[in-house]
Parts: C-alpha cells; structure tokens; sequence
C-alpha cells in the first residue's frame, strides 16, 4: 500500500514571533542577501537642441531593480539589514539611489563610456573625477573592456576603501594591452605613495596625541584580480538570473515598512541574491 506525502497546505511558520529575539535576529542575518554584482552600463542616443543640431547624450542603467526582500519582511529584519545596506549612488543615477552593501557587494562599471556616463558625462568627469560614494565607500570596483581614458587611471588612485579591483583580461594579440599594464603598474606606485604618505600622518598624530607610535607593517594596496570578458558578464548576470521569478521590480528606495499581504513570502528572499 502506496502511502501518500503530506500535503503543505500552510508554509506559515506561525510561532516565529514567539521565538527569543536572538533566535529571530539570527534567522534574519541568515536571510541577508549573497554579495551581488551591480551593473553599470551606459547607453548613448542623439536628440536636437534649440537651433535643430544633434546633440549627443547618455543615459545610465542598472540591474539592481529588486530591493533586497528583508527590507519588506518586517520592522525588525528591515532595522537589521539597514545596518547593512545603504542607498547609495543617487546623484550618479537621476535622484534614484539604490540599496547597496559596501562590505560585499561589488560595483560593475561595463566599460569605459559607463565609468564616464556614471559621473555625469565626459566634461563633468574630467572637471571634478570620482567623488561621493564610489570615492569614499567602495571596496570592491570592477570594470569592462579597455581603459585608455588617462584620467580614470588617474582617478582609480583616489579611491579611499577600495580593496579588490577586478579588471577584463583582454584578448590575446590585442594592440593596446601594454597601455593598460603600463597604467597599472603607475596606479599601483600611487597607491603605494598614498598608503606610506597616511602612515607617516598617522605616526605624527599618534605622536602627537601622547599615544605610542606602532611600528606595525603598513598594508592596504588593493588586490588586482583578472577575469575574461565572459567571466565579468556572469557575474553581471547573475544579479538577473537568481531574481524569483514574477518578482515586482522596483527601482526608486521603498516606502517606509508596509506589511506584506502575504506572510509566507518571506521565504522567499532565503534566495534572494
């Protein structure tokens, strides 16, 4: 005799409010999203000005549509991830900021018209270069196709937390790769300069203060990571492919906290990336 599976008729947890809060905090930190890749690219289209002649503008976009679902699961999980997500990058996109984690997630600029795109336009970025977030917060930078553009060389210097720095391997036999390893090996001494000079400040001040002087060694010179042009478009996609499928995208930051209409979807950010 066949004996049949039970049925889930309800996959409501209900007795998860009555747990001890540091059970209920642990289920949340859990629930926190993988590190995703966000996606900067560039798209470039003419319109006419005043006078009928072309005018060249770009537009930029993202693939970080969906707000991490713990943000939307209740009070308490929304107070725990806001520890870690901030909105981030809204000058940069239009007043349209997105959620993101400066600790894990990696930021995808496609290539060199979106770095220039992302700060506004070739004329701005070369009058003010890399300011606000990407300057101050981000760790962890990838960016697309070759870079010839000196300035963003330049620029890449100037990141303040920056620890990986993920660049495209360009193909074989491609003409300009020297360039690229010419400017990396310029970036790399500015980097060194930069951390000896913040070391001595940081000496002088300890000194200054009365506090005793460490003799640690300095460190700090983001790692350089090489990946095939393929490589860098998974993980681009990935943002896009582990989305739950009908998942209601949202591109400006949510409302405060709303009560879901259904609370067995909480499940389903476990697979929220």
């Amino acid at each position: 005799m066949a004996i049949k599976a039970p049925k889930l008729t309800d996959r409501q947890f209900k007795f998860f409010p009555k747990l001890p809060p540091e059970i209920r905090l642990m289920v949340w930190r859990h629930a926190l999203p993988k590190p995703r890749t966000i996606t900067i690219t560039s798209t470039d289209f003419t319109t006419r000005g005043e006078r009928g002649w072309p005018v060249r503008n770009n537009r930029v976009s993202h693939n970080a549509q969906n707000v991490p679902c713990i943000l939307h699961a209740c009070p308490e999980s929304r107070r725990l991830a806001l520890k870690t997500y901030q909105l981030a990058f809204g000058r940069q996109l239009r007043q349209q900021p997105i959620y993101f984690n400066f600790q894990t997630d990696i930021l995808l600029l496609a290539d060199e018209s979106a770095v220039k795109s992302f700060f506004g336009g070739i004329n701005e970025f070369e009058a003010f270069g890399v300011i606000g977030d990407l300057k101050k917060k981000v760790r962890h930078l990838a960016i697309g196709g070759y870079l010839g553009c000196g300035k963003i060389w330049d620029q890449l210097g100037e990141l303040e937390s920056l620890q990986i720095l993920i660049l495209q391997r360009l193909k074989p036999g491609y003409g300009f790769s020297h360039v690229m390893m010419e400017n990396l090996e310029s970036l790399e001494v500015k980097w060194q300069i930069r951390i000896e000079s913040n070391h001595i400040e940081s000496q002088e001040q300890s000194v200054a203060n009365g506090v005793r002087a460490s003799r640690g060694l300095m460190s700090g010179i983001p790692e350089i990571q090489w990946l095939t042009e393929a490589k860098l478009r998974q993980k681009s996609n990935r943002e896009r492919e582990l989305r739950p499928k009908g998942a209601k995208k949202i591109i400006s930051p949510p409302a405060p906290y709303r009560r879901p209409k259904l609370r067995s979807e909480f499940c389903g950010f476990f697979h929220e990336e």
